[in-house]
């Protein structure tokens, strides 16, 4: 079986965010999307965040989606 390598460089607008753990959460989704090849057709982007990461309060859902869908990494 072949080795996979995936290379991701962090986006400007991810380095800006202030607050580790959103900016955690997106780099491991975009990680996650560039390990498949292909970002996800998700129908309700919120409660895909939320199961994704469980540990974030509401308030951090909320903004990881705002943010995916303002940088047009989904619609």
């Amino acid at each position: 079986m072949k080795d996979k390598k995936v290379v991701l460089t962090t986006p400007d607008w991810v380095r800006d965010i202030k607050d580790d753990n959103i900016a955690g959460a997106i780099v491991g989704l975009l990680f996650g999307w560039a390990w498949d090849g292909k970002t996800k057709e998700i129908p309700n982007l919120r409660e895909y965040v939320a199961s994704k990461y469980d540990d974030m309060s509401d308030d951090e859902v909320t903004e990881i989606c705002d943010l995916l869908i303002e940088h047009k990494v989904v619609k």
